[in-house]
């Protein structure tokens, strides 16, 4: 996966995405900041 390939090139990076479906969050752990 992509985000798999950003995060072995430099793990200090964010991936960041949105649910517009409105089906549910992300698979995982989600961290939202303002």
């Amino acid at each position: 996966m992509i985000e798999d390939k950003i995060w072995l090139e430099d793990p200090n990076k964010y991936i960041i995405g949105a649910d517009e479906v409105g089906r549910g969050s992300f698979a995982g752990p989600i961290c939202a900041s303002a």
